[in-house]
């Protein structure tokens, strides 16, 4: 456990290691040690993660039943994991954007539409059965945290929980899902970045389906960088992110980001300013990625979905329309 001093406000932060897979960091727990107890993100769900958990709050002097509020950046079982059995015992207000309520609250029949929904998703860009099974099971074998409606308080972007000595101001930053928010504590500067920033080039977000337009599937992938640029014309102290360890500058990893993004897409542009035909995801996933490892594909997706979504919302590129349901882009000339 750290503790982190903030210009007089103290914030613990605590590290979920059991049940951790992948090569990244452990997702990261914070609470704010200022009445009202206020704590961001509940970790992964297991018995040593809790006993961890309670340990933190007895040497904090705290109980579980302390805590008044839990704010939850996004729906992940990495990020929502403890939730359920922290409200349970404290009673706690859960807080979350308003996009992710149905997959926090959501059941086993939730996950299955969820599933099929994302499958088809990852079809449609001409990925195999096999490759979109994969690619589901990796982002929802963990199933959805089926919180209860009257534990819940939806928020939206700008609003505010107020405490004896801090200011927290939602930002919804879509991108990693639909409702991803970050949280800004107005008072000392310090940004809490979720999985939206956490100081690596590119933070890898999923494919996080939720918008059909004119029968075509969109993710919430081409609004990450719209929410980049809003966090980037903000001045914040030092960054506390969902995984590793407080950074700053902050504004020096959003450009480092949004420079990574830029090139990247033009990049994908040369691509298919070059290509003799319309070029799918899986097309263009080959291309780029030509040797791409099992564990390494689940970002690779992510990646080219992401460029085809932000260079469609620019006006770049089009999909055209196929007999087998592919979808296949090319340049507008």
């Amino acid at each position: 456990m750290q503790i982190i001093d903030a210009g007089g406000l103290k914030i613990a932060r605590i590290e979920f290691t059991d049940g951790h897979i992948g090569r990244g960091d452990p997702p990261n727990v914070y609470i704010i040690l200022s009445r009202p107890i206020t704590i961001i993100d509940t970790g992964i769900k297991s018995e040593a993660n809790e006993m961890m958990f309670n340990r933190s709050l007895k040497e904090l002097g705290l109980k579980v039943s302390d805590i008044s509020n839990v704010i939850l950046t996004h729906w992940h079982w990495d990020h929502s994991g403890l939730a359920s059995s922290i409200v349970a015992q404290s009673g706690a207000q859960t807080i979350a954007h308003v996009y992710e309520l149905p997959r926090l609250m959501g059941g086993y029949g939730d996950l299955c539409v969820l599933s099929e929904n994302t499958k088809a998703f990852y079809r449609s860009h001409g990925l195999s059965a096999d490759l979109s099974e994969t690619l589901v099971a990796l982002a929802y074998s963990y199933g959805l945290p089926s919180l209860e409606l009257k534990h819940m308080k939806a928020v939206s972007d700008g609003e505010e929980i107020i405490g004896d000595d801090y200011r927290l101001k939602i930002l919804h930053t879509p991108g990693h899902t639909p409702g991803s928010i970050c949280v800004y504590e107005e008072n000392t500067g310090i940004l809490f970045g979720s999985d939206t920033l956490y100081g690596r080039l590119f933070p890898h977000p999923v494919a996080e389906i939720y918008l059909s337009k004119g029968g075509l599937i969109y993710s919430s992938l081409g609004f990450y960088p719209a929410s980049l640029e809003k966090l980037g014309l903000m001045n914040f102290s030092q960054c506390l992110p969902g995984h590793g360890s407080p950074f700053s500058p902050v504004k020096d990893v959003i450009d480092a980001v949004s420079r990574f993004i830029e090139r990247r897409l033009s990049r994908l542009m040369r691509l298919l300013e070059s290509a003799d035909r319309p070029r799918s995801a899986k097309d263009i996933l080959e291309i780029l990625f030509p040797n791409i490892g099992d564990f390494e594909i689940y970002p690779a997706v992510a990646e080219v979905i992401l460029l085809l979504e932000v260079a469609e919302k620019r006006d770049l590129i089009c999909r055209t329309a196929h007999d087998d349901g592919i979808s296949r882009f090319v340049i507008i000339r």
